[in-house]
């Protein structure tokens, strides 16, 4: 089955290493755009983007309903 996981958050990390080691394809990574955080209030993506990126898993930072439709289109399942 193809999959694209759509998450943000670091809790998120240990459902996509199991994604990973399953007989499924894991396709792509769906998360937040980059956002402004801490004192310097420097871009920061989230967690999911950093594993993502450090698995050589596909990354998408959909900022729009219609962003998202287009990189979904083949994709079996989409988790969230």
């Amino acid at each position: 089955m193809r999959i694209a996981v759509a998450a943000s958050p670091e809790v998120a990390i240990p459902s996509l290493n199991l994604l990973l080691s399953s007989h499924h394809t894991l396709i792509c990574v769906i998360t937040q755009p980059d956002r402004q955080a801490g004192r310097g209030q420097k871009f920061r993506q989230t967690p999911v983007a950093d594993w993502a990126q450090s698995h050589n898993i596909p990354l998408f930072k959909a900022a729009s309903k219609v962003e998202l439709a287009g990189i979904v289109r083949d994709i079996d399942l989409v988790i969230t």
